[in-house]
């Protein structure tokens, strides 16, 4: 007698989010370690073209990969030194707008009562404590100390772009021993470095501009600890869509605590304005083909990544979403379904990519 030996449907689905569970522990429970490693390889994915680049000019190897790493160390140390000393002076002068922060709340109340908002059925109170500029700044401070203790892994992550880029160069020779050039791993592999490359080096000059700009305008105002913003602002351009309407609520509530409504309002119509234009308009027309990611996929993926590893994950969600949906399901056709559902699917995404390879 013939024994079936395939499982159900129902059980392979169960074993599948058994496995995804474990999974989920263990990025969990490594949070701090995969943080590094991930944030290294992306770097290592951004700056390895200036060793490659300056190879192809007949720059020893060792020469091209001391420059690389001078100019990297350079701009993350600027980097990470300002983040830490602005973030710090925040979460310290914290307590000083505890104050200020119950006036708003009072305030805001009272501009609810003014609208008449319990007419329509709306509790007052219920509708000022979505707005409450206290729990706003603590959450913001609590963005900004789990940021800080990310930085705290630097000597980590700096450990971990030297050896990556140490092995870049011979990385490729070692791929070619086992894998063709149109091998269907090594064709994910490079669009995933085209697209995560595509994406960190136009989002970061973007973001800079933007940053920049969101600095002078908030310096114009007024509003406490423009750098910070400014360079909150730069950090949260790397989640597409959603991000600088998340990046605006501090400068805006902080700008309401101390100026009132219509400076508050003008802080959000300046920041929308900037903002708005270059992720609207700028980014999309640089970027060429986009991350062929839905709008919900990219909101859902930085609330679990997120969960999953704390602070740094709303940083890191695009491209580990990315690794996720092109060199895992890609690479199965009986996932394609899935692929589609979280794609923004214009049909013209991958063959796009494979060209400009």
């Amino acid at each position: 007698m013939k024994v079936n030996t395939r499982f159900s449907s129902t059980l392979l689905f169960l074993i599948g989010m058994a496995s995804l569970g474990v999974a989920v522990a263990f990025l969990y429970n490594t949070a701090s370690i995969m943080i590094a490693f991930t944030t290294a390889l992306i770097i290592v994915f951004t700056v390895s073209p200036i060793m490659f680049n300056l190879k192809r000019r007949g720059v020893p190897t060792w020469a091209a990969f001391i420059v690389t790493v001078l100019v990297l160390l350079v701009i993350v140390l600027i980097f990470v030194l300002i983040v830490i000393g602005a973030g710090q002076q925040f979460i310290n002068a914290l307590p000083d707008y505890s104050a200020s922060a119950e006036s708003s709340q009072a305030s805001i109340k009272s501009i609810f009562n003014a609208w008449g908002v319990e007419n329509i059925g709306l509790d007052s109170d219920a509708m000022s404590g979505l707005f409450n500029p206290s729990k706003i700044l603590d959450l913001t401070s609590q963005f900004i100390a789990g940021l800080i203790d990310a930085f705290s892994n630097v000597i980590l992550i700096g450990i971990l772009i030297l050896f990556m880029l140490i092995d870049a160069t011979a990385v490729p020779s070692k791929m070619a021993l086992y894998f063709n050039a149109d091998n269907p791993l090594i064709l994910r592999l490079r669009r995933y470095t085209i697209l995560v490359r595509r994406y960190i080096g136009i989002t970061a000059i973007v973001g800079l501009v933007t940053g920049f700009l969101d600095t002078i305008l908030f310096t114009l105002v007024g509003v406490d600890f423009a750098l910070l913003w400014g360079i909150i602002a730069f950090l949260f351009s790397f989640i597409p869509t959603i991000g600088f309407w998340i990046a605006l609520i501090p400068p805006v509530t902080l700008a309401y605590m101390q100026f009132g409504l219509p400076t508050a309002l003008l802080v959000f119509f300046g920041i929308v304005i900037i903002n708005g234009f270059a992720e609207n308009v700028v980014k999309p027309k640089y970027m060429g083909v986009g991350l062929d990611i839905s709008f919900f996929t990219v909101f859902f993926s930085v609330v679990v990544w997120s969960s999953i590893l704390g602070s740094m994950g709303a940083f890191l969600a695009i491209p580990l979403t990315l690794a996720f949906k092109v060199l895992i399901l890609e690479g199965d056709e009986s996932s394609r379904w899935f692929v589609d559902l979280i794609s923004d699917r214009k049909n013209s995404t991958t063959s796009e990519v494979s060209k400009s390879e």
